[in-house]
C-alpha cells in the first residue's frame, strides 16, 4: 500500500524536478510544486464526495499516486533519436513542446525507468512493474489521449479520460 510519507516525497521530488526545468526550454512547462499541491487538494476534495470512494484510503492513495506522476514525463527533454520516432508519429509541423505535450502520457515509463534507483528509494517495497505502481501509472497515462475502454477493468473509475484515442 502506498504511504502518506511516500506520497509527500515523489511530490518534493518531483516538484524539484519541475522548478529545474529544460535549460533549453525555460517556458515549456507552467507546472510546479503549486500544481502538485493544487491537484492533490482537488483529489482530496473530489474523492470526499464520492460515497464509495471517500473511505478508501489505499485506492484515493493510488490515484494521488497517479496524479504526482501523470505529468512527470513533461519534465524530460527526449533523446534526439526518441523526438525524431515523436516527430515521424506526429504532424511535421508541430513544435517540441507540442510534440511533448501530446506523447508525455506514453513517455511516463520511460521517464520513471530513468529513474528508477531515486524511485526505489522512496517506494522501497515497490518497483515499477509492481502493482501499485503499475496501477499509478495505467491511472496516468489515462488522463489523455487514451480511451477507458483500454484502460484495466479496476481502475476504469480512477481513470479520466473517456473518449476514443486522439490522433
Amino acid at each position: 500500500m502506498i504511504e502518506e510519507y511516500q506520497l509527500k516525497t515523489l511530490q518534493e521530488h518531483v516538484s524539484k524536478a519541475f522548478s529545474a526545468g529544460m535549460p533549453d526550454f525555460p517556458h515549456y512547462t507552467l507546472h510546479g510544486k503549486e500544481h502538485l499541491i493544487e491537484l492533490d487538494r482537488l483529489c482530496h476534495l473530489i474523492c470526499s464526495s464520492i460515497p464509495n470512494l471517500k473511505d478508501d484510503t489505499e485506492k484515493i492513495n493510488l490515484l494521488r499516486l497517479a496524479i504526482i506522476m501523470h505529468d512527470y514525463a513533461m519534465v524530460d527533454v527526449p533523446s534526439p533519436e526518441r523526438e525524431q520516432e515523436l516527430r515521424e508519429l506526429m504532424e511535421p509541423t508541430l513544435s517540441f513542446a507540442d510534440i511533448v505535450r501530446k506523447s508525455h502520457q506514453d513517455e511516463i515509463i520511460r521517464s520513471l525507468q530513468k529513474r528508477a534507483d531515486e524511485l526505489s528509494m522512496i517506494f522501497t517495497n515497490a518497483v515499477p512493474g509492481d502493482g501499485d505502481i503499475e496501477s499509478a501509472i495505467a491511472i496516468a497515462r489515462h488522463h489523455r489521449f487514451h480511451s477507458l475502454s483500454h484502460a484495466p477493468d479496476h481502475l476504469k473509475g480512477l481513470c479520466a479520460y473517456p473518449l476514443q484515442k486522439v490522433g
